[in-house]
């Protein structure tokens, strides 16, 4: 049984940043694979980044956004999983971050219903209703 996966944004022959390195092992040891759409010694570009939170958003049930600026990679992340009719779930900052340059990508997802707002105080109901998922909807890549 797989017990997790990292998706990298590069061929398979390399791991970044290099600091996950152990982590990745770690992975492998516990059943874990590592995907990639990249042929081995493809080296990393911005876009790359972007395709890999694509497949991210495709195999992933929900979606958890901790923080995030308006124009960060993250939100390509939520737009994947919006198209995929994926669960989007926001960390609902304390008002007096709401203006933080980390938290506005945050705020504007609350704000505009794109996202469900989660506090530690609701996060069991969230993997409840995480759990609750019959069957994954088909994915769009």
């Amino acid at each position: 049984m797989i017990t997790g996966y990292f998706i990298l944004a590069q061929g398979l022959n390399r791991i970044y940043p290099k600091v996950n390195i152990e982590l990745a092992e770690k992975l492998l040891e516990y059943s874990g694979v590592l995907l990639s759409e990249y042929s081995v010694g493809d080296n990393l570009s911005k876009n790359s980044f972007v395709q890999r939170n694509r497949i991210q958003a495709g195999l992933s049930n929900c979606i958890v956004v901790v923080e995030t600026d308006v124009k960060r990679g993250t939100m390509h992340t939520v737009g994947f999983a919006e198209k995929n009719k994926r669960i989007v779930a926001c960390l609902d900052h304390p008002e007096k971050y709401w203006n933080e340059p980390t938290t506005r990508g945050n705020s504007l997802l609350i704000d505009k219903n794109r996202a469900v707002p989660i506090d530690f105080g609701n996060i069991d109901e969230l993997i409840q209703v995480i759990n609750s998922l019959e069957v994954d909807p088909p994915i769009t890549l």
